[in-house]
């Protein structure tokens, strides 16, 4: 196998993060990534057949013969994790990160283990439009789908980074999906998942630990830190092909009023212990729309200062993101299910 310098690049990433991500895990009864690749088998294939049945119809399914059955008892909970450094390693130069890009499937392909974002929690949700928007295909309303929020880092040993991905299912197609952030480097001690905007397009990160995943996704994508979302304004959720779509580069996903301020900042805790205390018909965020994304300056502020900072004119909004269920913590919402991230091709 021949390694470029990106591969060179996350070997020696890879050595210097040892001491910071080798530590013992922290609480839970937990995985490990070898117990998380026999897993991957646990779960028959789903097939094209799959694809071709009605959105709300795979829905159902993924909820109810995955996501489930395979919940963890809460004694049980696995530990939470920061990235797994190696994993990140090899799965990069054994060439398997393309999997994230290429791979279409709402189920992880076997022997698939997540490297970052290794414990969540997943949900049903929908997207409601908002009256008089212009942006066409899933912004016009999209009435099932998948939610799994989730942690880059461990808050123990690392800053508190949410992110979430959010996987729209489309009658008779494969799924389309979108990952959001609210920074590489994350929100520091504030452990309130809420607190800030999310969005897939996030400054570049100097930190040598967010570093060592943004060269490796730099292997599949010319933009790490940017995520596509062209396609979800170019076909609809009943599965129609949108002939002049219209659609932003840069989503922002502000969370609801009646969420953002209700869970602390401090002390710390296991997120997910506020996430199950949501339920079905909460309004998760407002979700808005740029045409061209905001500079790196001054996206921090806005992500940063939550709700002290208005909504700035130029965003239009597109609509919301409802629960459709409480979160589960499950054993297939950590280990089964797959988003797939488009790349950013547009620059």
């Amino acid at each position: 196998m021949k390694l470029t310098a990106c591969h060179i690049s996350v070997l020696v990433l890879v050595g210097a993060l040892t001491s910071i991500h080798c530590r013992p895990a922290i609480g839970g009864a937990g995985a490990s990534s070898v117990e998380a690749a026999k897993g991957a088998v646990r779960w028959s294939s789903l097939g094209p057949a799959f694809d071709a049945q009605s959105a709300c119809n795979k829905e159902d399914f993924l909820w109810r013969e995955r996501v489930e059955p395979s919940v963890y008892a809460k004694d049980r909970w696995p530990e939470l994790k920061g990235p797994d450094i190696f994993n990140l390693a090899w799965t990069t130069l054994a060439r398997h990160l393309t999997d994230k890009m290429d791979y279409v499937g709402d189920q992880a392909p076997v022997g698939w283990t997540k490297p970052i974002h290794r414990r969540g929690a997943v949900a049903r949700v929908k997207f409601v439009s908002a009256e008089g928007s212009s942006a066409t295909g899933i912004f016009q309303g999209a009435p099932c789908g998948l939610l799994r929020l989730s942690l880059t880092s461990h808050p123990k040993t690392d800053a508190f980074n949410p992110g979430f991905a959010w996987k729209v299912l489309i009658d008779g197609q494969p799924s389309k999906n979108i990952s959001a952030l609210v920074s590489l480097d994350g929100q520091g001690a504030n452990f309130n998942f809420f607190h800030n905007n999310f969005s897939n397009v996030v400054p570049p990160s100097k930190k040598l630990s967010s570093r060592a995943v943004k060269v490796a996704f730099e292997t599949v994508s010319k933009h790490a830190h940017k995520i596509g979302v062209e396609e979800f304004s170019e076909v609809s959720a009943s599965g129609r092909t949108v002939t002049a779509a219209r659609g932003p580069r840069q989503l922002i996903f502000v969370p609801d009023a009646s969420i953002r301020t209700r869970f602390a900042t401090a002390p710390i805790r296991d997120f997910r212990e506020d996430l199950i205390q949501l339920s079905a018909g909460a309004s998760l965020f407002q979700v808005y729309g740029v045409d061209e994304p905001i500079a790196d300056e001054a996206w921090n502020p806005l992500l940063r200062a939550g709700a002290e900072v208005p909504i700035p004119p130029q965003w239009q909004r597109l609509g919301m993101l409802v629960l459709k269920s409480g979160f589960l913590v499950s054993e297939w919402g950590d280990d089964g299910v797959f988003f797939k991230h488009q790349r950013y091709n547009r620059e």
